[in-house]
């Protein structure tokens, strides 16, 4: 053996012997192999923040649609979801995909997952108009709902229409009529224009687009009722 490489063999002897004593003394505990860790005992930040919806060519368009996981008063209670809607006009993309996330979400396997919607039952689509990037919408039944929910409630509608291109605001009517509904800021001005930057900050924020997704399949459903 040259001198030069008996030097190297000794110098990486050292450096391992230097590790393992570093990690004795700090008792840093050695695995002998790879072990994995729980999902409860992963950071919230390293928590998947979408679902990947695996679909056939053919059998629908994959959308995003915004559900809620745990408690409804958490600022990162909102998941971005891709489900499969059938394919419709871009024109009629807003009102198709709102329309499922009221009757159709969340379907079986997002239950599973521990997903659910702040939406309830009794909300109606009634008519969905776009001019430009703002979709007005004209809704029954959001008004009742407390502000607690309410809130969350409108963050999904929001998060869910602005996550289409091209769609950039939603002006929300309660029954034909402009209504003041419940932000992160409070109560919104009647009829104005919402966003997910100035009106739900902290639940825009906490989306975190480089989190890791699971792969989930959705079954493709046509909406139930139709949207003039």
């Amino acid at each position: 053996m040259s001198t030069t490489r008996a030097r190297r063999v000794l110098a990486a002897a050292m450096v391992a012997v230097g590790l393992g004593m570093v990690a004795a003394c700090t008792g840093v505990p050695v695995d002998e192999s790879p072990e994995a860790i729980s999902r409860s005992e992963l950071p919230p930040q390293l928590l998947p923040s979408s679902t990947t919806t695996t679909v056939r060519p053919g059998e629908g368009d994959l959308v995003s649609v915004f559900l809620v996981r745990g408690s409804s008063t958490s600022d990162d209670a909102l998941v971005n979801t891709l489900v499969a809607i059938p394919t419709v006009d871009t024109a009629d993309l807003p009102a198709a995909v709102l329309e499922h996330l009221i009757r159709n979400e969340p379907n079986e396997q997002h239950k599973s997952e521990g997903l659910g919607s702040d939406i309830p039952s009794t909300v109606s689509l009634r008519s969905v108009d776009q001019d430009g990037g703002r979709v007005t919408i004209d809704v029954t039944g959001l008004q009742d709902v407390e502000s607690i929910k309410q809130r969350i409630a409108v963050a999904q509608i929001v998060f869910t229409l602005t996550a289409i291109d091209g769609v950039d605001e939603v002006v929300i009517l309660s029954e034909g009529q402009p209504r003041s509904l419940t932000t992160e800021l409070g109560g919104s001005q009647a009829g104005e224009p919402l966003t997910r930057e100035k009106h739900f900050p902290t639940l825009s924020a906490r989306l975190n687009p480089n989190a890791p997704s699971t792969t989930t399949t959705v079954v493709v459903q046509a909406p139930s009722t139709s949207v003039p």
